[in-house]
């Protein structure tokens, strides 16, 4: 007798446990179709949120990429760094004393500077500017691109520059033309 009444109790809790769930359940859902105008605006918000941080990760995942993409192909064994920059390239700065330190060490067969800046490309004919990542680099050193037409930087020639496939297609530069290039050195507009 013992055993069935345990038995039978055991049993009507399982029943009154499986109602109360779907009784939460029947609540829930008469409470959604309830204010289901709330509950829209609030589902259409997590929505909106949640694909605007997938927009900005993936806008971010594309500007670090085209930021590395030159030093991946660079030609070099080993890039140095200044300390303290967390091996950022547009923070790290190398005087001149350093970089022919650097040439002297035994095994270093070539060394180059690097510089990163921003800028942009004006254009005389109502065009409209095109922003630019900007990357100096010493002619015949590693870092000196690979060209697809015209001629190589020169060391005894100024005012060159090395353009973009991409960007001489965008603008409508051409090997040889000139073009005025805007950069902010502290405060000031060149």
């Amino acid at each position: 007798l013992y055993n069935t009444c345990t038995i039978a109790i055991n049993l009507m809790e399982i029943i009154r446990h499986r109602t109360y769930k779907i009784m939460a359940f029947y609540l829930a859902i008469k409470e959604i179709w309830r204010y289901r105008g709330r509950y829209l605006l609030f589902s259409l918000v997590i929505a909106l949120i949640t694909t605007l941080v997938l927009f900005i990760a993936a806008l971010a995942g594309g500007l670090a990429n085209a930021n590395k993409q030159f030093i991946e192909k660079l030609d070099a064994d080993l890039l140095v760094f200044q300390e303290n920059t967390d091996l950022q390239a547009t923070s790290s700065r190398l005087d001149e004393a350093k970089l022919r330190e650097i040439r002297r060490i035994t095994g270093v067969a070539s060394a180059g500077p690097l510089a990163f800046s921003t800028g942009t490309i004006v254009f005389t004919d109502r065009q409209e500017p095109v922003d630019v990542s900007l990357i100096g680099v010493e002619a015949g050193q590693p870092g000196d691109p690979a060209l697809l037409s015209g001629a190589g930087l020169q060391a005894k020639r100024k005012g060159e520059v090395i353009i973009n496939q991409s960007i001489a297609e965008q603008s409508g530069l051409r090997v040889g033309e000139v073009l005025v290039l805007k950069t902010i050195q502290g405060v000031d507009e060149e």
